[in-house]
């Protein structure tokens, strides 16, 4: 295929046809972003083998950190509107038998096409979409869009190919091939009008929720593992001490905003601790223990950490950090759910609900003569 020679070129550093290398290597993460469903830590891996892989691919450009290589990642992901979806019927007969099952089969067809990218959360009630290591919730509807989509393309390739047969045994002019051509024809207009009828919304808001059966899940499978931690560039895992690639199998809905990187070190990190504990190593420790602790999901210690101090002396930029690095496994909490009250307002309810799955939880200081709820903080 077209495709195929570019990347042959690409991966052997051919980029005669660029004004740029750079330019050459957005191409090449962009076939990879196909290729790979936009899975960010697979691009990477794969660039990383070819022969455009240079020093400049991991040098900081930018002021967050954002080296050059996870730029043009980023680059190639966002200009990425389709990807590739494997395992989908490959003849028309196959494509027939779905087909005559009228909603049931479009459903089918729809959970193939879907299959490996998307899940149906019976629990929250909605799709989730699998993309760049993690299972995000569709809150603006885009499933029933790419529905449509997905399966008026399948259709009319598969009319195009109805009618490349057709042209081919009228080529032949054998009365034997009559019945045959108008079957074909037939089932051609059959799969048009198929398609006008998928964009009336009844009918594709039927075949969605006859897939939601097919491609089931529930709230309580992800983030399960509380020894595993999910990176920007793989799944860590705090057992072991290794990277692991990303994949849908690794059921995700939190995921930090950093990559790992071996042997990496934060020399600003450890002179900003011991700045603000005054030099205590023993204290220093202590804190980055119990911050390399909540990273896992385990609460075996039963330990509620309290930081005490005055005004100024590095809490807010401390826990501004912790935030930043792990994303959505941090999680902030209004001092008012976890206090001592005879009544649970709604709001308080929804806080409660929102840290799940969060691996460090923050809240405010306890105001004079209140009492924290011991049970609920257990």
């Amino acid at each position: 295929s077209k495709q195929k020679d570019k990347f042959e070129r690409l991966f052997k550093g051919d980029i005669a046809e660029y004004s740029s290398q750079s330019e050459g290597d957005l191409a090449l993460c962009s076939i990879l972003a196909f290729w790979t469903v936009r899975n960010n830590s697979l691009i990477d891996k794969v660039f990383r083998q070819s022969a455009l892989f240079r020093q400049k691919w991991d040098d900081k450009h930018f002021s967050d950190g954002t080296t050059y290589g996870q730029s043009t990642i980023n680059k190639s992901i966002e200009n990425c509107t389709e990807v590739y979806t494997p395992k989908l019927p490959s003849n028309i007969e196959e494509i027939k038998r779905y087909f005559l099952n009228q909603e049931r089969g479009d459903a089918e067809l729809l959970s193939k096409i879907f299959e490996e990218i998307y899940l149906y959360d019976h629990i929250a009630q909605c799709w989730l979409n699998f993309s760049n290591g993690v299972w995000n919730q569709d809150q603006e509807n885009q499933t029933l869009k790419n529905a449509v989509e997905k399966l008026t393309k399948l259709y009319l390739n598969t009319s195009i190919e109805v009618d490349r047969q057709v042209a081919e045994l009228s080529a032949e002019k054998n009365k034997a091939n009559r019945e045959r051509i108008r079957q074909l024809e037939d089932f051609r207009d059959d799969l048009r009008e198929r398609v006008r009828k998928l964009n009336n919304r009844s009918r594709i808001t039927n075949v969605l929720k006859l897939a939601e059966s097919w491609l089931p899940t529930s709230t309580w499978k992800f983030d399960s593992d509380s020894m595993k931690l999910n990176l920007a560039n793989g799944i860590y895992d705090l057992n072991d001490n290794v990277l692991e690639e990303h994949s849908h199998e690794h059921l995700c809905l939190k995921q930090t905003k950093v990559s790992y990187k071996k042997g990496a070190t934060a020399v600003y990190w450890i002179d900003f601790l011991n700045t603000i504990f005054s030099g205590d190593q023993e204290l220093i420790r202590f804190v980055r223990q119990a911050v390399g602790y909540s990273l896992s999901g385990l609460c075996d210690p039963q330990a509620l950490i309290f930081c005490y101090g005055s005004g100024a002396n590095g809490k807010s930029t401390f826990f501004g950090v912790l935030r930043d690095l792990i994303g959505d496994y941090y999680q902030g909490i209004q001092i008012e759910t976890l206090l001592a009250n005879r009544f649970q307002s709604s709001s308080t309810q929804y806080d409660r609900a929102r840290v799940k799955g969060a691996r460090m939880v923050v809240s405010d200081e306890v105001p004079e003569g209140r009492k924290l709820n011991e049970s609920l903080v257990k």
